[in-house]
């Protein structure tokens, strides 16, 4: 010890210096213990009170020799031999800030571990070190973990944990991070968890994938793919992404907003385009043609335990200058053997009140018509063609009718313009064959049957055909004529009222031109046609008998 002004002595243990072959060694050992523990080995610093506290340094031998390595550091903890016992701990804490000055009292040391620093000049060969930190092997049990945890406050928050590869030099790339797990050989591998902490008085934390800006080539690719199996009637993995639940009063959970890049280069030549969403089943590779069927795309809205469940709206994209996308809904073409998909939009069921309608509208025009609304059957090679069926909805209330088909030309509202026609007309029979070529279809139009057994108020629907009227000049005509024939005779018309019941009349048949105020009112004309090679056809007036 030193005296009351003086300092202690240092110990310098150290080996000669070598002219020719290694220096010697210094072996620091305890004796074996026959009923004991092995005796410890102490490297301690004393304590100071002014200035920093002394240094703990040890360094492994330094070579100048061409490819070798400077020496290492090598840090055993004892082995546990007894059946058992458990191997002995490394453990590297940093010193305690033990102060407890609410100014500004003791700070932890870190514990900094680092790769030694490579100062070759190659840029293949001269390479960092690399830190290393693996949880011990066990012959038969679980393998050692690695835990990293960041330090826990009293007061405060607790310490960040930082995983992050360092910024690349100037020719070269950043270094890649990987997080996996290991390989299983009886039973499924490990999981990956990432979970940010609950909090109390503010919002859970966010996690954030987020791939960096590049300026050469196309941009980074974020990537989530679910498990392979190849276990036999087993599923792949899901991909599942599920917003934020809200608890609280009045709170609306979270969105799930899938968002492709924006293009956006403003250049008028070429700008930037945006890029597509694309959301596809899962392909059906297997050769059944009855099981292996193509994964579903389903979009649902949210269910609602008491008000109106979530909307679905698809829309296309806006452009500030030109056209809006389009939007299309279709099946795809079937394959060598199979039929095409079908197509159906319907509305739910209703408990109370009116079911859902279906609106089918083109936008306005704006220096151009509106937009057409075609309905076709696809052509058909074998068998009848396909039916076009539009039925007004069926009411079970009493009293009350049936809904009804409107079917309106389109309005012509500018100066000479004309009202659109209303065409209807049958399918041709398009083949030629003169053995039994193709008949025209028919055009049938009937009031609805009344099936109630009332003779008196239980009257059939009537047929109105009426021609539209005019403000000023003729209303329109009425005109109902027969087929022409290339060939043959044209079609007959009939006009009559059908055969009365068994104990009813037959209807009237009425033919009636309109009242006139300002000249003369309209003739009824029967005249039958000219004849080439025979009469003309009679004019019969029969009353029945």
């Amino acid at each position: 010890d030193a005296g009351f002004y003086g300092v202690s002595g240092s110990l310098t243990v150290d080996t000669g210096d070598s002219t020719a072959g290694p220096t010697g060694s210094i072996s620091l050992s305890t004796g074996t213990a026959g009923e004991g523990s092995g005796g410890d080995i102490s490297l301690v610093v004393g304590t100071g009170n002014t200035g920093n506290g002394g240094d703990l340094v040890t360094f492994a031998g330094r070579t100048t020799d061409d490819s070798s390595h400077g020496g290492d550091v090598v840090v055993n903890a004892g082995e546990a031999t007894a059946q058992g016992s458990i191997g002995g701990q490394v453990v590297l804490t940093a010193g305690l800030g033990s102060s407890e000055d609410s100014g500004d009292g003791g700070d932890g040391g870190a514990v900094v571990v680092s790769g030694g620093v490579a100062m070759g000049q190659n840029n293949v060969t001269d390479r960092g070190g690399a830190v290393m930190i693996t949880g011990g092997d066990a012959s038969a049990a679980y393998g050692g973990s690695v835990a990293l945890t960041s330090g826990y406050s009293n007061l405060t928050s607790s310490g960040d944990i930082t995983v992050t590869t360092a910024d690349a030099g100037f020719y070269g790339v950043s270094g890649g991070l990987t997080t996996s797990t290991g390989d299983s050989t009886a039973g499924s591998s490990g999981s990956i968890s990432v979970n940010t902490g609950a909090a109390v008085k503010g919002s859970g934390g966010d996690i954030t994938l987020a791939v960096g800006a590049g300026n050469t080539g196309d941009g980074g690719d974020l990537l989530a793919s679910a498990g392979l199996t190849t276990d036999e009637d087993s599923l792949g993995g899901d991909a599942m992404f599920i917003a934020g639940e809200a608890s609280a009063k009045g709170s609306t959970g979270g969105k799930v907003v899938i968002t492709a890049g924006i293009g956006t280069s403003e250049d008028a030549e070429d700008g930037g385009n945006g890029g597509a969403v694309v959301v596809s089943g899962g392909a059906a590779l297997g050769l059944n043609n009855v099981s292996d069927v193509g994964g579903t795309v389903m979009l649902t809205g949210g269910h609602a335990s008491a008000a109106f469940g979530g909307s679905v709206v698809v829309t296309s994209g806006y452009s500030n200058l030109t056209s809006s996308g389009s939007l299309k809904v279709g099946t795809a073409n079937a394959g060598f053997y199979g039929v095409s998909g079908g197509l159906s939009a319907t509305t739910g069921d209703s408990t109370a009140g009116n079911s859902g309608s279906i609106s089918l509208k083109t936008g306005a025009a704006e220096e151009g018509s509106g937009g057409d609304i075609s309905l076709g059957v696809g052509t058909g090679t074998s068998g009848d063609g396909g039916n076009l069926v539009a039925s007004a909805g069926m009411t079970l209330d009493e009293g009350s009718h049936g809904g009804e088909v409107l079917m309106s030309a389109g309005e012509a509202t500018g100066k000479g313009s004309t009202g659109g026609r209303m065409v209807i007309s049958a399918g041709i029979g398009s083949s030629e064959d003169t053995e039994d070529g193709g008949n025209g279809g028919d055009v049938v139009v009937g009031g609805g049957a009344a099936r109630g057994r009332n003779n008196v108020t239980d009257v059939g629907g009537d047929v109105l055909i009426f021609a539209g009227g005019s403000s000023a000049s003729y209303g329109g005509s009425v005109t109902v004529m027969s087929g022409y024939s290339n060939q043959t005779s044209s079609g007959d018309v009939t006009v009559g009222t059908a055969d009365a019941g068994f104990y009813g009349m037959s209807g009237s048949l009425n033919v009636i031109s309109g009242d006139t105020t300002d000249g003369d009112s309209g003739s009824i004309n029967l005249i039958t046609g000219e004849a080439v090679d025979g009469a003309g056809g009679d004019i019969a007036l029969v009353v029945g008998s």
